[in-house]
């Protein structure tokens, strides 16, 4: 997707795969949190739901939340518990082959998710590597090369965890 100088690049096959998944369970979890009954099945469906929220948290987390941002000032790598927010003063150098790497002036590396090494891509090129390296390189070439740290913090999504668990659980007590 691009938006205005701001390009984000997604796995298109994980997040159908996610939304089927979550399509499918979302309905099924709060079917199952409305029927309990008595204190003793109201409390295997809360635990039922809870896990069944946890589960779809996790598909959440791989199948959509992983991503790429390249804008002006650097290129945001989206993981499925991190994020990293690279400037392009700190990017090395991106090199091909074996999955996505972004390699910085400290010598680490940054390893995107949705950038990962697959057997499909090793039998048909994988041509969502590439793209998502043109876009970094494109993103180098013509960003701000500001001086500034990698920015690193976990990103779990938690609010939005603890939203559907306070939904469902809600759906339990009514």
């Amino acid at each position: 997707m691009r938006r205005a100088g701001v390009t984000v690049i997604r796995r298109r096959g994980q997040v159908w795969f996610a939304g089927l998944v979550l399509a499918i369970g979302v309905p099924f979890v709060v079917e199952r949190a409305h029927r309990s009954s008595g204190p003793y099945e109201l409390s295997a469906h809360a635990f039922l739901s809870l896990a069944l929220t946890t589960v779809g948290w996790l598909v959440w987390q791989v199948g959509v939340h992983a991503r790429i941002v390249v804008a002006s000032a650097g290129v945001t790598v989206v993981n499925w518990v991190c994020r990293y927010e690279i400037p392009w003063s700190m990017v090395e150098h991106v090199p091909g082959g074996d999955g996505l790497r972004i390699v910085l002036a400290d010598g680490r590396e940054v390893r995107p998710a949705v950038g990962a090494h697959g057997v499909l891509g090793d039998v048909w090129g994988n041509r969502l590597q590439e793209r998502m390296r043109r876009a970094i390189l494109d993103g180098l070439r013509t960003g701000r090369r500001e001086p500034a740290d990698v920015a690193w913090r976990l990103d779990l999504n938690l609010r939005g965890y603890a939203a559907a668990v306070a939904t469902i659980l809600a759906v339990e007590l009514l």
